[in-house]
């Protein structure tokens, strides 16, 4: 079905060029246009922009404004609303760009029956509605109930898919520093991933992964009530369900772990994988062929290297319980004392 245009205002200003063929025959053809006061366009079959004025050329361009500081350009698109203060549009490729948008997408993230959407915000907006491709830059912000709250410094890309007739969410990457972090107050519950390399977010597969970068060197860094852990890489995956609770975190290379209540004593480790599950708060510590877990605990004065660590909370007492797997031993060698000094030194 082609796609069909309409312009709609209190004013229009047409401004047409005189065609003549082979044949002498005249024609008139819209050259530009100029709408103002009250400007609804109906584009692409799929959106409605609304706006104090706006052009449109011989070329498929289309541009809208806002005239006064207090008003914005509107855009509604499959029950979401987006506003910016300029939108240009080129019809001809279906592509556009916002200055300053913010407003909702649909997301469906994580579960195709989720009805909530995403909202954002960020400096500029460029929408490949052909491709179902958006590219959201400088300062992004997005929030989502599943999700959480997700910020980016510079770019973030978005992939949709398209399911039921409507757009879904099938992918967000960040490249560079960004932070995501999820709340909820019914439970004191709060925790939050930082990454400087990439983040990927998978909303087919339910997964969030993410990874350091090379440059910079700076690990992935997860963070909550409980613990405080650092990798080189980290998948966050999620039940596909009404639950927007992380189903596990599994962590490789260079992992550490610390405990992050100030009240309680100090628990620290160093491994090569880690597996944790927030619900339970259940962690398993692993190590590659040929080295060890180490793991501490300063109230129990315990020092323990081992294959596998099984850390368990005691749910009578809610203090962390320690279970060695695999030629467990009780205390550091040399040199795997002086590891832990320098992973765990403070600045």
């Amino acid at each position: 079905m082609k796609k069909k245009n309409k312009i709609v205002s209190q004013f229009i200003d047409l401004d047409f060029i005189k065609i003549q063929d082979t044949k002498s025959h005249l024609q008139y053809q819209i050259h530009s246009l100029l709408a103002k006061i009250g400007v609804e366009i109906e584009y692409a079959n799929d959106f409605l922009l609304r706006s104090d004025e706006a052009s449109y050329s011989e070329k498929g361009i289309l541009q809208a404004y806002a005239t006064q500081d207090s008003s914005r350009c509107s855009l509604l698109y499959q029950g979401e609303t987006l506003e910016a203060d300029r939108i240009y549009a080129n019809t001809l490729e279906s592509k556009m760009q916002l200055q300053r948008p913010a407003g909702t997408l649909p997301s469906g993230l994580f579960s195709s029956i989720q009805k909530n959407p995403l909202y954002f915000e960020c400096e500029q907006l460029l929408w490949d509605h052909k491709s179902l491709f958006l590219k959201l830059q400088n300062h992004v912000t997005l929030k989502e109930p599943t999700l959480g709250n997700l910020y980016a410094k510079n770019d973030v890309e978005i992939e949709q898919f398209i399911s039921q007739n409507k757009t879904q969410i099938k992918a967000i990457y960040i490249h560079g520093e960004s932070l995501l972090e999820r709340e909820e107050p019914e439970k004191q519950w709060k925790h939050s991933v930082s990454c400087s390399g990439l983040l990927h977010v998978d909303g087919v597969k339910n997964l969030i992964t993410l990874t350091s970068s090379d440059q910079s060197q700076k690990p992935v860094v997860y963070k909550d009530n409980e613990v405080l852990l650092s990798a080189t890489k980290a998948v966050v995956e999620y039940e596909n369900a009404s639950s927007y609770q992380p189903l596990s975190l599994s962590l490789q290379g260079n992992v550490t772990l610390e405990s992050n209540k100030p009240e309680a004593p100090l628990c620290q480790a160093i491994a090569d994988r880690l597996i944790y599950s927030p619900e339970t708060q259940t962690i398993i510590l692993s190590a590659l062929s040929k080295r060890r877990v180490l793991f501490k605990d300063d109230q129990e004065n315990l020092s323990m290297s081992a294959r596998e660590i099984h850390l368990t909370k005691d749910p009578a007492t809610g203090k962390m319980q320690a279970k060695g797997i695999g030629q467990v031993k009780l205390s550091f060698t040399g040199e795997e004392s002086k590891l832990f000094q320098q992973l765990f030194s403070k600045s």
